[in-house]
């Protein structure tokens, strides 16, 4: 039905650490793709490495990233600004909020 092809052509998931790189191969492996949009909790610096794979999903166009209050620094930051090198992806959206990420980081991203 049109409802289930819409489901999965725009996602809407809850993910952490434990289950980030899942997600990230769904998502690069299936081209029907278009949107995701991902509450981040407990993801540190290492789910950002994870996070910014995102880049190689050929058909996502508009990503939606909530990681507020995830201690994610500098360096993640750093690691998040690769996704402005996706080829497809249009529309990026951060929540960064409650994180250690000073002027360096910001200017990064």
């Amino acid at each position: 039905t049109t409802w289930v092809l819409l489901q999965s052509r725009h996602v809407i998931a809850n993910v952490n650490l434990a289950n980030i790189s899942k997600m990230v191969t769904l998502v690069n492996n299936n081209a029907a793709v278009y949107t995701l949009t991902l509450k981040c909790k407990d993801m540190h610096e290492e789910g950002t490495h994870a996070l910014s794979m995102f880049k190689n999903a050929l058909s996502l166009t508009v990503l939606d990233l909530d990681l507020a209050g995830n201690q994610i620094s500098d360096n993640g930051a750093s690691t998040l600004a690769l996704l402005k090198d996706a080829p497809s992806l249009t529309t990026l959206s951060l929540n960064l909020q409650q994180n250690l990420i000073t002027a360096e980081g910001a200017r990064a991203l």
